[in-house]
């Protein structure tokens, strides 16, 4: 779909409304993505703790790059490594204005 400002005015009938695409930036054919449904949403199930979110993109992950690079990743800890900014955890507040 493309990025357009348009009026709701402007349109005749509502078949002539564009329709919401679901972006698709690893450009998957209509298969991949049916599967890729499926595989998240059985994920989903056995892990129900774990945003579908980051189900997808670990699924992602591990179609688009090759066998020996995730397994890389898994036997060398890569995706154990520390944050690169360290995050501040709290703080207080002394005063504030707000104008």
């Amino acid at each position: 779909m493309t990025e357009e400002n348009t009026d709701i005015q402007e349109f005749n009938s509502i078949e002539e409304m564009p329709r919401y695409e679901a972006p698709n930036p690893f450009k998957y054919d209509n298969l991949t993505l049916a599967k890729r449904k499926k595989d998240v949403e059985a994920a989903s199930r056995d892990y129900p703790n774990v945003p579908p979110s980051m189900i997808e993109m670990a699924w992602d992950l591990i179609q688009n790059n090759p066998e020996e690079e995730i397994v890389d990743i898994i036997n060398n800890g890569k995706w154990e490594k520390a944050p690169k900014k360290e995050r501040q955890a709290g703080g207080v507040v002394k005063s504030m204005i707000i104008e």
